[in-house]
């Protein structure tokens, strides 16, 4: 699903007072369905069934109290942070965000709400943009920003689906230059000086454009804590001269490991047509050519086994892999 498509199917499932009125809910059945959790308030005067809201994630919760909450903002306001993160279709991990951060760069003072964070910081013309009609900072500048502020693990995920965003129409043999070049541009911004510059620089030095999920950033990331020399997205000869692709390579381990999200057993729109079982089972045997034709042993990770690093070592120690640098 691309950004406009989730968008769109964000933006209908929110409802706004006047149309629950409309359909009959008066004001105090409004607030006893809220209190009840029958309906989720986003913001004054907007709100979305429970049930609707129950199975989205974090991004998309997100978005939708930045949607309900773009007719109050005023001139002047730019969605910022990890609010433009998810205005930007980029994966916010394990992020705790529940208002909507707005930058307002014209200022002296400014004052917050229950649904919304307001702070002061410049932003120059070329970092804002118009994003399904909403102003908010650019893709260079939203990664900027985390980069700098945010939890690291979760900085790292978006800036590494950012840049995968910015390379992905161009043919594999360019994307490595063109994902360097579009870094290096960000590493030029950065002032010396400035809150969070340092921990900035590391993080944009460790992003990979071939990540091609939270998950395979997030396993990418603890394997390198832990010691690991990692590749990414490594291509295997398949049958019929084609090439599987392997999420990632522990160098000189001989270990392959793939990263595996329920939603590939679960998403229609991953599933293709296809039974869980089917998918499985090609798994199944594209792991057993892999191992065949590189000598090199396939392990398989899942969220659980990164909810942390030392979650990843006990795992790794179960397989009988040794760890470089093992967690304190």
């Amino acid at each position: 699903m691309d950004r406009h498509e989730r968008f769109t199917r964000v933006n209908g499932l929110i409802r706004l007072r006047d149309e629950l009125e409309a359909a009959g809910w008066s004001r105090r059945g409004i607030a006893t369905a809220v209190r009840a959790g029958e309906l989720v308030r986003l913001c004054r005067g907007a709100y979305m069934r429970g049930s609707d809201w129950e199975p989205l994630f974090a991004e998309d919760r997100l978005l939708s109290r930045v949607i309900a909450t773009a007719p109050l903002q005023g001139p002047g306001r730019f969605v910022c942070s990890e609010s433009a993160a998810a205005l930007h279709g980029l994966p916010l991990y394990r992020s705790r965000v529940e208002r909507v951060q707005l930058l307002v760069p014209d200022a002296t003072t400014v004052h917050g709400s229950a649904s919304v964070h307001r702070r002061i910081a410049p932003l120059p013309h070329n970092d804002a943009v118009d994003v399904e009609g909403i102003l908010c900072t650019s893709l260079r500048r939203t990664v900027l920003d985390l980069a700098r502020f945010s939890a690291r693990m979760s900085a790292l995920v978006c800036a590494d689906a950012a840049v995968a965003a910015v390379v992905r129409g161009l043919p594999r043999s360019q994307r490595a230059a063109a994902a360097d070049e579009w870094i290096a541009g960000l590493l030029a911004e950065l002032r010396r000086g400035e809150r969070g510059v340092r921990r900035a620089a590391e993080l944009l030095a460790r992003v990979d454009h071939r990540s091609e999920s939270p998950l395979e950033s997030v396993a990418r990331a603890l394997f390198e804590e832990l010691g690991f020399s990692v590749d990414t997205q490594i291509a295997v000869r398949a049958p019929n001269g084609r090439k599987y692709y392997v999420d990632l390579e522990l160098r000189g381990v001989g270990v392959f490991c793939e990263v595996d999200g329920a939603a590939k057993y679960r998403d229609g729109e991953m599933l293709r047509g296809r039974s869980a079982e089917d998918v499985f089972l090609e798994e199944k045997h594209r792991e057993n050519w892999i191992e065949g034709v590189t000598q090199k042993r396939v392990i398989r990770l899942n969220a659980a086994d990164l909810r942390s690093m030392r979650t990843l070592a006990e795992k790794l120690r179960a397989f009988g892999i040794s760890i470089p640098r093992p967690p304190r």
